[in-house]
């Protein structure tokens, strides 16, 4: 729209907008559409004197309103991504929080159900009748067990995928390694007759640095695998240390079904929910996680997965991770045992105080307690514990307390935090069905000694009651 004189032209001599008080006499107008036809608005000239614009300075005026079109399209793609940035951040937190919320909804249960089963269970170890005990008791188990591996490969997933999971490099014995994942594998390999064989190729260092809990995952999904698809033969567990290169390698060696090339190219994409093939997931069950998120802990640890299979005749699965610095190396012979009994934890005259509001883990967790000599108080929520330790006039002494993070009125976080203000010193262990990594350092945070996840584990809980306690004893002795 160009006006030469707008106190002459028909379009305008009558507004006052323009020829009133501003006295705009000349006017020259492009649009600034972009390439969707959407009009950001228009690029004005205006003097307070009449003018004739040329041919050349509209096309100036056009070369001018492109560029400004240029600008502003730029600057609205810009504000459209950081919108989209803030959307996405907004939503990254909303899945964490569904994440943590969805570990705390299934934990929470899952403690009474193998807390239970393994009363159960021990119970028929301990060699009592057992004609009056259902078989079903040993199936609930191993299935809460089972459904407990799948909700944390689905876990550790989500928290790789959102770059929140962390590994924690510290001195690790690789024998040990080996003799806790082969004590879990041991019982499945059992009930199918199959042996278990394990093989030192070299002279292993004591130590390494590395993930004891990753790799010990990892080893674990190797096992687990080997003696799912394996239904006769035997499992081998090869340990080597290259010690000039400062790689150690663990491999797991199966007589199973094997996979083929296709199988094998397809796997070594470490694809979430992906197996061999469909028939194998109708076969044998599973998620296809486990592969996907050994490979991904495997690279946070700096190592690599690496497969060999022969269909019909068996698979090898290898976990290369670096050592770290070595020490001189101590021959370390796992043909002689890989499994040791547990020493027995003895807390008698250990004073106990258990903040918890659910009944059932109320139960479960002063069975636990009580069977190895300690004392159990019950505070059904935050306030009624820091109420007992406060403001109870005789002043009860515990050695340790147990404290839930997630309960009414007061939760454990805020109940930590009033006893740490109001100066007690008596070591707080925190029983959280969160388990995402930020979710540890919190409860340490606010004043916690200890941390145990749900579901609680019989043996676990009892070791860091002792730790914490035994630490105390030493801080007061000193």
């Amino acid at each position: 729209m160009i006006v030469s004189d707008a106190s002459k032209d028909d379009r305008t001599k009558d507004n006052d907008l323009v020829t009133g008080p501003l006295g705009i006499r000349f006017y020259a107008g492009i649009p600034l559409k972009v390439s969707t036809g959407e009009s950001l608005g228009t690029l004005c000239v205006i003097d307070t004197v009449p003018r004739t614009i040329t041919p050349s300075m509209i096309d100036d005026l056009e070369a001018l309103a492109a560029q400004a079109t240029s600008q502003l399209e730029l600057r609205l793609k810009i504000a459209q991504l950081e919108q989209s940035q803030e959307e996405a951040r907004v939503a990254n937190e909303l899945k964490s929080r569904f994440l943590a919320n969805m570990s705390h909804e299934i934990r929470t249960p899952m403690t009474a159900i193998i807390g239970y089963a393994d009363i159960l269970k021990q119970t028929l170890d301990d060699g009592f009748d057992q004609s009056g005990l259902p078989n079903s008791v040993v199936a609930i188990h191993r299935n809460a067990q089972h459904l407990l591996v799948i909700i944390n490969d689905i876990l550790d997933l989500s928290k790789i995928e959102a770059g929140e999971l962390d590994v924690e490099i510290r001195p690790t014995t690789p024998k040990t390694i080996v003799e806790q994942a082969l004590a879990t594998i041991q019982p499945s390999a059992q009930r199918k007759n199959i042996e278990v064989k394990v093989d030192c190729e070299s002279t292993l260092p004591r130590f390494i640095q590395t993930d004891p809990t990753r790799l010990r995952q990892i080893v674990l999904n190797f096992l687990s695998n080997a003696v799912k698809f394996t239904a006769e033969g035997s499992v081998a567990v090869t340990v080597a240390c290259d010690l000039e290169r400062e790689l150690l390698t663990i491999s797991v060696a199966d007589t199973g079904i094997g996979l083929s090339q296709e199988q094998i190219q397809a796997l070594s994409e470490f694809k979430a929910f992906h197996q061999a093939d469909q028939s194998t997931t109708r076969q044998y069950g599973g998620t296809g996680l486990g592969l996907c998120v050994s490979n991904m802990l495997a690279e946070k640890l700096g190592g690599f997965i690496d497969i060999e299979s022969t269909l019909g005749q068996g698979s090898v699965f290898s976990i290369t991770v670096p050592t770290g610095p070595l020490a001189h190396p101590t021959a370390n012979d796992l043909n002689q045992s890989v499994a040791h009994p547990s020493h027995k934890v003895d807390l008698t005259g250990l004073r106990i105080l258990l903040a918890e509001d659910c009944e059932d883990s109320q139960r479960l967790i002063r069975h636990f307690l009580e069977q190895v000599g300690a004392s159990i108080e019950i505070a059904s929520n935050g306030r009624v514990a820091v109420d007992r330790i406060l403001n109870s006039p005789d002043q009860p002494v515990f050695d340790v307390i147990l404290m839930d993070m997630q309960m009414p009125e007061l939760d454990g976080y805020e109940a930590t935090q009033v006893l740490r203000n109001r100066g007690t010193t008596t070591p707080i262990i925190a029983l959280t069905a969160h388990a995402m990594p930020t979710d540890r350092q919190r409860c340490l945070d606010v004043g916690c000694d200890g941390y145990c996840a749900k579901p609680i584990e019989r043996e676990a809980l009892i070791s860091v009651c002792a730790q914490v306690a035994n630490a105390r004893s030493r801080r007061n002795a000193a």
